[in-house]
C-alpha cells in the first residue's frame, strides 16, 4: 500500500485528456448516410451531461429491438456509426452516446477507464423510464474500450438478452497490469483505488460476468491486436470459457484491433494513423486526402455474423 499515492498520482494523469479525435481526420456523422434517421437524447451521468443519437432506417415503424452502442477510446460515437448504420438498416433502434469527455459529451478530460460502466449505469437508469420501448428485447455491442463496456451490460439489471463484444477486454485492472508491465508490483493499489473511486463498478470483470451468465456473447477479436493484447484477452476467455456453450467467438487471422473492418481497409486505416503523414501530425501536408468511403464499410463477414447472431 506504501505505493498508493504514486499509483493514484499516474492513474489521474493517465487518460487526463478528452477524446475529441483528430481534427483532421475524415468523420462520420449522421447525416452522411442517407436512409439513416437520427434524433438526439441526452441523460445526466454525476455532474455531467451526456450526449448521443437514437439512429435508425428512416421510414421504419416496428423495430426488432433495440440496440446500445458503447464506443472506444478516441472520437467518441461518431466513430462507430457505419456499424451503428448497419444495425439500424437491419431494423434495429440503435442508441448510442458519448462517455464523460468524449465528443458530444461534457467533461473535462475522459479521466478513467471506469468512467464507461458508471456512465452505463446512468443511460440504463435514463432508458428504464421511457415506457414506450420497455418491451423492446435489448442488445448491446461496443468495441475496444467500448467491447469491455458492453460485457459490463450482462449484469441482471440491464436485462440485456445478448452481447457482442468486438476487441473488449476484460477489467481496468486487466488491461492496465497488459499495458504497463511494472505495474504487477502494485495490484493492491489498482484494486484500492478502482474500489474507492468507483466501487462494484471500478472491479467489474467481463471475464467473470461471462463464466455467470447463460446470456448469449459473441466475441469477436483480430489475432494480431496488440492494443487489447490477444492472447490476454480472446485467446484466454476462449481458453477459460471452452464448456460455456452461449459464448461465442469470431477470430479473424490477419486483423488487428479494428476486424470490423476488412483487411484492406484495417491496413489503409493504419497508413493513415502512423508516421509524418498521419492524421494525427501537425506537419501532414494540406493537400493529404483519405478514402473515408473505405472507412465508412463494415467487413461484409462480421456483418453476417453480427446480425445473424442477434436474430432470435
Amino acid at each position: 500500500m506504501l505505493l498508493y499515492p504514486i499509483f493514484a498520482s499516474a492513474a489521474k494523469k493517465a487518460l487526463a485528456y478528452r477524446g475529441d479525435g483528430a481534427p483532421s481526420a475524415p468523420n462520420y456523422y449522421p447525416w452522411t448516410w442517407k436512409n439513416l434517421a437520427y434524433e438526439p437524447f441526452s441523460f445526466k451521468c454525476g455532474k455531467w451531461i451526456l450526449r448521443g443519437f437514437k439512429y435508425s432506417k428512416k421510414g421504419i415503424k416496428e423495430y426488432k429491438g433495440l440496440v446500445t452502442f458503447f464506443h472506444g477510446l478516441g472520437s467518441g460515437h461518431y466513430a462507430y456509426v457505419n456499424l451503428c448504420n448497419m444495425l439500424a438498416q437491419a431494423g434495429y433502434l440503435v442508441y448510442a452516446y458519448d462517455n464523460p469527455g468524449s465528443g458530444l459529451s461534457e467533461g473535462r478530460v475522459i479521466g478513467s477507464l471506469s468512467e464507461a460502466p458508471k456512465a452505463q449505469k446512468a443511460f440504463y437508469e435514463y432508458l428504464d423510464k421511457h415506457t414506450s420501448i420497455k418491451d423492446l428485447p435489448r442488445y448491446a455491442i461496443g468495441h475496444s474500450w467500448g467491447g469491455f463496456t458492453a460485457l459490463c451490460a450482462l449484469q441482471e439489471q440491464y436485462r440485456v438478452k445478448k452481447v457482442v463484444s468486438i476487441s473488449g477486454f476484460d477489467s481496468v485492472k486487466q488491461i492496465f497490469l497488459s499495458a504497463v508491465p511494472i505495474a504487477k508490483l502494485m495490484k493492491c493499489e489498482i484494486w484500492l483505488y478502482q474500489t474507492i473511486h468507483y466501487g462494484k463498478l471500478g472491479r467489474l470483470s467481463g471475464l467473470e460476468l461471462m463464466k455467470n451468465t447463460n446470456k448469449e456473447v459473441l466475441y469477436i477479436q483480430g489475432e494480431q491486436d496488440k492494443v487489447v493484447n490477444f492472447k490476454d484477452n480472446g485467446l484466454r476467455f476462449q481458453q477459460e470459457l471452452k464448456d460455456k456453450k452461449n459464448i461465442h467467438f469470431l477470430f479473424k487471422k490477419d486483423s488487428a484491433h479494428n476486424p470490423y473492418w476488412a483487411k484492406e481497409v484495417e491496413d489503409y486505416y493504419l497508413s493513415c494513423v502512423e508516421g509524418k503523414d498521419s492524421i494525427m501530425s501537425l506537419d501532414r501536408p494540406l493537400g493529404r486526402t483519405f478514402k473515408d468511403d473505405w472507412w465508412r464499410s463494415v467487413d461484409p463477414s462480421i456483418e453476417k455474423a453480427i446480425l445473424d447472431f442477434l436474430k432470435d
